[in-house]
């Protein structure tokens, strides 16, 4: 029932049907008034203004306001529901992505992304864990990215570290006040509300969402906060999936007896290393190593022994390499060492020190010996490989059945 309002005249009505109650007051007074009012939106109020003062009688007798104010509760949460609602379709698209094995880093540009337009906020923060106890900033989409990207956290600081620490989600509508948060470098304090989710993919820690709001109405709502739990989700199954590819490209790249690459990881990194030197003009050079007699070490002692003797000479030749050289295994008893920067006489030089390494190892009653076959990159060079090879056979002719090595160098 409609009343007469004093002060602004106004009428509030709560719509408890929603959009119908608010389109039975909007028939009812332009019926009054012969014309079409105006709706003026403040926050979640709606006012009919019929744009003249004081009041009128209706034809039935009831007094009609200058203003009907109908507070539109139901219709507000119908807008939620809707705004959830889109999200969840976006985040199952999100999801067939992932199940698709799209690239980790557009996925979860996709979640900062979708979550800036479905929740409002400053800003949307990916951590990844890249330690222990350590958490960097994997993406940062919003308005202090420039700050954010610099920082380096440790487990159990500021809301960030204590959900990852906890494990467990973070909400802090009054960030500004709560002890646990921390100020980002260059930034000013200012009203904030915080939500931070731990990405956590089959038991294991990966990395952290935070999402940042400041202004009065910064509190996030329950259902908003849900959201990003799920988002989150879908965040540490794409870290997840990376992580998992990772390591099978990893695994397939590499020799499960010695841990080096493999020959195919070698042939991978030969080719553009190859490309690069003859672009700017840079040395390269590549040496083939042999073992001496591992043939006859796994039929006298065993394979086992013959699989030690692998793994101590991948340890030494290790030892010997700078963090820019290649060492692979390419074969049953045969190394590879890719030398960016490295001319002929370093090559040779790395040649002697690896053989001499080799023949120091306490392997009693067992001794190791190879030959080395090397070969520099010049403008004549054709294939690099067959040409290393070549003097590895060389070597291998001129060596010494009493273990003597001799290298063999390219002219």
């Amino acid at each position: 029932m409609l009343g007469e309002v004093t002060g602004r005249s106004l009428v509030s009505l709560v719509a408890k049907s929603g959009v119908c109650g608010l389109g039975l007051a909007w028939r009812s007074w332009s019926g009054v008034r012969g014309g079409i009012p105006r709706l003026v939106v403040e926050g979640s109020v709606i006012f009919v203004d019929s744009g003249v003062s004081g009041t009128r009688s209706c034809g039935d007798g009831k007094t009609c306001g200058r203003v009907l104010g109908l507070r539109l509760m139901a219709t507000e949460i119908w807008r939620r529901d809707e705004s959830l609602a889109g999200g969840y379709r976006r985040l199952a698209a999100m999801l067939s992505d992932v199940l698709a094995e799209q690239r980790v880093d557009a996925v979860l540009w996709r979640v900062a992304g979708t979550l800036r337009e479905l929740i409002r906020c400053e800003d949307v923060v990916i951590w990844e864990l890249v330690a222990p106890d350590a958490l960097i900033v994997a993406l940062v989409d919003g308005e202090d990215e420039q700050e954010m990207r610099s920082l380096r956290i440790r487990l159990g600081e500021g809301l960030t570290g204590a959900a990852a620490l906890e494990r467990a989600a973070v909400v802090s509508n009054d960030a500004h006040e709560d002890p646990r948060a921390g100020l980002v470098p260059e930034t000013e304090p200012t009203p904030e509300a915080v939500v931070c989710m731990p990405l956590v993919g089959r038991g294991e820690l990966l990395g952290v969402l935070s999402l940042y709001r400041r202004g009065d109405r910064r509190a996030f709502r329950e259902e908003e906060v849900e959201l990003v739990t799920h988002f989150a989700d879908v965040a540490a199954l794409a870290l997840d999936n990376a992580k998992i590819r990772a390591e099978l490209e990893r695994l397939a790249a590499t020799d499960d007896l010695t841990g080096l690459p493999n020959r195919r990881r070698f042939h991978e990194e030969l080719a553009p290393a190859l490309a690069a030197a003859r672009r700017y003009g840079s040395p390269l050079s590549l040496l083939l190593l042999d073992l001496d007699d591992l043939k006859q070490i796994n039929d006298s002692h065993g394979h086992e022994a013959g699989d030690e003797m692998l793994r101590t000479v991948a340890d030494a030749i290790r030892m010997q390499l700078r963090e820019s050289d290649l060492a692979a295994r390419i074969g049953g008893d045969e190394f590879a060492l890719l030398l960016p920067h490295t001319g002929r006489a370093a090559a040779g030089t790395l040649a002697r020190r690896i053989q001499e390494a080799l023949a120091a190892l306490p392997t009693a009653p067992l001794t190791i010996s190879a030959s080395v076959g090397t070969a520099t990159l010049t403008q004549r060079t054709g294939n690099l490989f067959a040409e290393a090879d070549q003097r590895l056979y060389e070597a291998k002719r001129q060596a010494s059945r009493q273990h003597t090595v001799r290298g063999g160098g390219a002219d």
